[in-house]
């Protein structure tokens, strides 16, 4: 099992161990005054959860933990504050607000599935016990009716809570890995200006992979000549971002999506932002171009009006390397 489950497990034992203690000390207060019996079931009861508990904790100090651990301990809790209401008086008892107590742990856990299985598993066990002690008693059924009513509504509260949680991380991580790809995109273009389609295939793997998740596609097509405009790459909706450098335009970054909705606001600077790095680069690439015919053709001009001499023929005076064309359509 991971190291992060156990420091999980060993985490929610802490919370487990102070609201233990001061469960039965409150239930304690309670039932001190009735028949022995209760107390004894109530620490018989205390023993038992910290038993359990406690072999949780131990065996993920050493690495021990099945994958179940974690909703056994769970169940443990949730049966463990049943049985307490029980205790203190049943549908009078105000025990029943322990259980937003694991809740509250997998909201700080950011949990939403071990959310949903504590309400459901909750819901059951007490309102199965109102229910029991509803009929036993002969306790108008609105009561309970009314308890249940205000644990749905602060279970409710917490759900919301949790997925605006949620909702934000996932925002939070989508936004670093934006960033990090960016990154990437530049580390690229900032390589040797004579390998321009390999860098740009590379950009587009780099940008496939994290939009990939998304539901959408990338191409980027380098225009050739005074073609402007590419033709449609397919999908639902298409949006076509220009690669310019003032009004010289190099070509197009082409983003297909599956479903027919506009690209979010971070969608729109991480897309923007990548058309203008590779309008910048292909610049670049174009006026080393440039530089490097220019060069060629005064070699060419020295040579032509240079007296030659056959012993000792010119050599030109610039180490040229040429590239290969920036702008060919890829």
């Amino acid at each position: 099992m991971s190291n992060k489950y156990s420091l999980r497990i060993q985490g929610d034992n802490q919370f487990r161990f102070w609201i233990s203690i001061l469960t039965f000390t409150v239930s304690s207060v309670f039932v001190a005054q009735e028949e022995a019996s209760k107390m004894l079931l109530l620490i018989f009861l205390f023993v038992a959860y910290s038993a359990c508990y406690g072999l949780g904790h131990l065996f993920s100090k050493i690495d021990f933990l099945p994958g179940a651990t974690h909703y056994t301990l769970t169940i443990a809790d949730l049966v463990a504050v049943t049985i307490v209401i029980y205790i203190t008086g049943g549908i009078q008892s105000p025990f029943f607000i322990l259980y937003l107590v694991p809740m509250a742990v997998d909201l700080y856990d950011r949990s939403l599935f071990d959310f949903v299985f504590d309400c459901v598993l909750a819901f059951c066990l007490y309102g199965g016990l109102l229910l029991y002690q509803t009929i036993e008693s002969g306790h108008p059924v609105f009561r309970m009716v009314a308890q249940m009513g205000f644990l749905a509504i602060l279970t409710g509260f917490l759900y919301v809570l949790l997925f605006l949680l949620s909702k934000q991380e996932k925002f939070q991580k989508k936004l670093v890995s934006r960033h990090k790809t960016l990154a990437a995109v530049a580390n690229t273009l900032c390589g040797s200006l004579s390998n321009s389609k390999q860098w740009i295939k590379r950009i587009t793997s780099l940008i496939e992979e994290e939009i990939r998740n998304d539901g959408m596609k990338c191409r980027i097509s380098i225009h050739k000549g005074n073609f402007q405009f590419m033709p449609p790459s397919g999908g639902r909706k298409e949006i076509i971002i220009p690669i310019l450098v003032g009004e010289c335009v190099f070509g197009s970054l082409i983003i297909t999506h599956d479903v027919s909705k506009p690209l979010s606001e971070t969608d729109q600077d991480f897309f923007s932002s990548i058309a203008v790095s590779l309008g910048l680069a292909l610049h670049r690439a174009k006026l080393w171009e440039e530089k490097q015919e220019r060069l060629e053709s005064d070699e060419s001009l020295i040579i032509a009006h240079s007296p030659v001499d056959p012993n000792n023929p010119p050599q030109p005076r610039y180490p040229v390397s040429y590239p290969s064309n920036p702008t060919e359509n890829i």
